[in-house]
Order: structure tokens, then sequence, then C-alpha cells
């Protein structure tokens, strides 16, 4: 008897016939598919929020957000389309400012180029004495000693940025 009691309670019975009807298993159905829905939610806002701290360790430093990058692919396995987006996006930024520093970094050359040919042609110095005094005015340059920190330091935040895009996939 109790077990009979047991299988009518788990939606089995002793005849072979279900007593589940499909009404409760279709309500059944639409509660678990709510609940689901209600944990992709959750999960997605959980996901924007780790995202989000990613993206502000990044901007405090590289170390930081790579820290918490590898936190969030732990967890979630990779990054999404969109997100990979934003690394392209920001690698990309930083590679256009690589480029203006480049620019500028040019005509400053051009400018120390023509004082070379200067010294060179109208003042009549050897070119022993002008490869000197270019050696001498390059190093003594602050101009380029700025321009050059800035593009080695941008040029680096680009190369991690490319490795953080393939740890994301």
């Amino acid at each position: 008897m109790w077990k009979q009691k047991a299988k009518s309670v788990c939606g089995g019975s002793t005849t072979g016939r279900s007593y589940f009807s499909t009404k409760r298993f279709s309500r059944l159905a639409k509660i678990v598919k709510g609940l689901r829905g209600c944990i992709e939610r959750s999960e997605a806002a959980d996901c924007e929020e780790k995202f989000s701290r990613i993206q502000e360790g990044l901007r405090k430093s590289v170390f930081e957000g790579t820290l918490e990058l590898i936190n969030f692919t732990k967890k979630t396995g990779k990054l999404n389309e969109m997100e990979m987006e934003w690394f392209v996006g920001e690698k990309k930024k930083i590679i256009d400012v690589i480029k203006e520093i480049a620019i500028r970094m040019l005509a400053v050359f051009e400018e120390h180029a023509s004082a070379d040919l200067d010294d060179w042609l109208n003042r009549g110095l050897a070119i022993e004495l002008v490869e000197g005094k270019r050696h001498e005015r390059l190093s003594k340059d602050k101009r380029l000693g700025k321009l050059w920190h800035d593009i080695t330091a941008h040029m680096l935040s680009a190369a991690y940025f490319s490795l953080l895009i393939e740890m994301g996939r």
C-alpha cells in the first residue's frame, strides 16, 4: 500500500499509466522556463558588472585589468561578442594614439634633419661634425624624450591588449 501511495505522489502508477497530467506538466514547464529566464537575466547582469570591473581595472593599470579578466574568464569561459568588440576598439584607439605620436616624432626629426642639412650645405661643416652635433642635439632634445616615453608606453599597452584579446577568446 505504501508503495502505491509513493508512486502516485511521484507521478507514477501501479498500472503503468502516469497520474501526472499534461496540464500539470505544461504548468511546470512554464515555471521552469520563467526561472531559466530569471537566472539568465541575473547572470547577464552579473557578467555586465564583472566586465565593468575589468574596464575599471584596465583604466587603473593593465595588471589589475588582467587579473579581473582572468577571474571573469574562469567563471564565464570567454568574452562575448560585445565584450570582444570593446577590447578590439580600445586597442584601435591606442594604435591611433601611437600613430599621432609617431607623426609628432617625425616632425621633430625633420627639424633636426633640416638643421643638419643647413650645417652641412650652408655652413660648410664636415659631415663628421654634423653627425656629432646631430647625436648631441637628439640626446638633449626633451621633446623626443617625452615622445619616446609616450610611444613606448602606448605600444606596451597595445601589446597587452593583444594578449588580453587572445585570453578572452
